[in-house]
């Protein structure tokens, strides 16, 4: 199916497959009612109501004898499900005029994209590929600049460089200068940990994000760019801090939780780093010189993987009766429907918890003695009914504090058929209501133990003065980085058969496996 809009000359041709949709070819031809001096808009729809937007935004006027230059921009997509795979042209053309296509910029969230880039364009503008799932994509020999942002939150299936660009190098689809000095775009494995290589000196803004948890950055780095508050874990190998865009801290927040691990005897000069054009880049208790327990932690887990330890992270919790038991498994089986893998199903019901559930705020006082969100070094309030945070009572409810959101994750994830256990630091001496934002869950899938923390995760709460919903969780507490969890913590993990609390000053009891 051809559209023509106007008689001016061809311009592209669009090749689109509609998500769900029988593929259709798309001849457009410009042109438009505007002066060249000022961007002109064209939309086509296609047959499943998607409207497409095109902008031409001229960047230099033509004249008789010499091409001018535009900048194309696709942009107003309507259905974030469409998939496109779309061949830009080189030239133009308005009232006999030439124009030359130079610049490129896409910014719509589009799932899955294929861009062909041509020849002539020589940069690809800031935040052009924000929150793609899918991009595949070429670097033209003509290509000179890559703004910023271009690639944030961007899953790259497949990047190629074209024969003859000397500015830019691909490994592994990670985009580099062509000296390996600058990253533009460091790819992101599945298990959420890049160790960015020996050489690199200035990280763009944009290359490290997409479900980045663990960070490991080289002696070589110099400047860093990057807005990464949400990384879980950051390994810093020079004694001395890079120049930073912005703090990795934003200040008085405790939404985000990443710890910072830095050589020994540097610790002095992180904690005095500043951030280009404004105050302290580090907050000066996340940094920590040594890691010493994240080897014994993965030696332990290993130890608590053996067939017989894996099945005792299966039977049924204690305190549930039969007809109790029956309850969850059947809400287990309700929320996992669908999931094809041990780690979806994790997810499904991490991600129930923490949508469903409502962290109590108004069992415990805080280090000033008030009601609040702020979870540490809180202790519990003399008039509350510690019976809320029992497996089954939190389950029907969906409200409690730490004990509750332990309780509820260990007994949905073995009702799913997931080996789980919750965990304290070993050797914590834990007195009732102090301290129990320690307790988290692990749960083994993919032939290793992963941390769960659904009471972090948590985006309802409710305090003294009323209800209410964190819109904006940026931090995910599923599959928790171990090497952050080893910074923090004291020691090793030690496993809690149950937690039942008891209203008591004396150390609580639990087994070590």
């Amino acid at each position: 199916m051809k559209k023509h809009l106007s008689i001016m000359a061809l311009v592209l041709t669009l090749i689109v497959y509609p998500y769900g949709i029988a593929s259709a070819k798309y001849t457009v031809y410009d042109y438009s009612w505007t002066d060249p001096e000022f961007f002109c808009d064209y939309t086509v729809t296609l047959p499943n109501n998607t409207n497409l937007t095109f902008k031409f935004n001229i960047i230099k006027d033509a004249d008789v004898n010499t091409p001018g230059e535009v900048e194309f921009l696709f942009y107003d997509n309507d259905n974030n499900e469409d998939e496109y795979e779309i061949l830009i042209p080189e030239k133009l053309q308005y009232n006999n005029f030439e124009y030359i296509v130079t610049r490129f910029g896409w910014g719509d969230k589009t799932k899955n994209l294929t861009i062909k880039l041509p020849n002539t364009v020589r940069c690809i503008l800031k935040d052009s590929f924000n929150e793609i799932e899918n991009l595949s994509i070429n670097l033209p020999s003509s290509l000179e600049e890559i703004q910023d942002n271009t690639f944030v939150n961007c899953k790259i299936k497949s990047v190629s460089l074209d024969e003859g660009n000397y500015y830019f190098k691909v490994e592994n689809n990670s985009i580099y200068s062509s000296d390996g000095k600058i990253a533009y775009h460091i790819n992101v494995p599945n298990s959420g940990l890049v160790k960015v290589k020996e050489g690199i000196e200035h990280i763009r803004a944009g290359a490290l994000h997409d479900n980045l948890k663990e960070l490991i950055l080289p002696k070589s780095l110099k400047i860093m760019d990057e807005y990464i508050y949400d990384i879980q874990y950051i390994e810093f190998k020079s004694k001395n801090p890079p120049a930073l865009k912005s703090n990795l801290h934003p200040p008085y927040s405790d939404e985000y939780e990443n710890y910072i691990l830095v050589p020994k005897g540097s610790i002095k000069f992180y904690e005095k780093a500043k951030f280009i054009g404004a105050g302290r880049a580090f907050f000066p208790w996340r940094i920590k010189e040594e890691n010493k327990l994240y080897n014994k932690t993965m030696k332990y887990l290993k130890k608590i993987s053996t067939t017989k330890k894996l099945k005792s992270a299966l039977v049924k919790p204690n305190g549930l009766t039969n007809q109790q038991w029956k309850q969850i498994v059947k809400k287990s089986d309700e929320i996992t429907k669908g999931a094809k893998t041990d780690e979806e199903k994790a997810f499904k019901i991490y991600d129930w918890i923490i949508n469903n559930f409502t962290y109590d705020y108004t069992a415990v006082d805080n280090s000033k003695g008030e009601a609040g969100t702020v979870r540490y070094a809180m202790v519990v309030r003399k008039n509350y009914d510690i019976k809320a945070n029992y497996t089954y009572t939190a389950f029907k409810n969906k409200k409690g504090i730490d004990y509750a959101f332990v309780n509820v994750t260990t007994a949905l994830m073995r009702a799913a058929g997931l080996p789980c256990h919750t965990i304290l630091p070993e050797d914590t001496n834990q007195s009732w209501g102090t301290h129990f934002p320690l307790y988290v869950n692990i749960v083994f899938y993919n032939n290793s133990w992963h941390l769960v923390n659904t009471a972090n995760g948590c985006i309802n709460y409710v305090n003294d003065f009323g209800k209410y919903t964190r819109y904006n969780q940026n931090f995910n507490y599923f599959n928790y980085s171990w090497r952050a969890w080893a910074l923090q913590e004291y020691n090793i993990p030690a496993i809690i058969d149950e937690i039942i609390p008891i209203k008591s000053t004396e150390e609580w009891l639990y087994s070590r496996k």
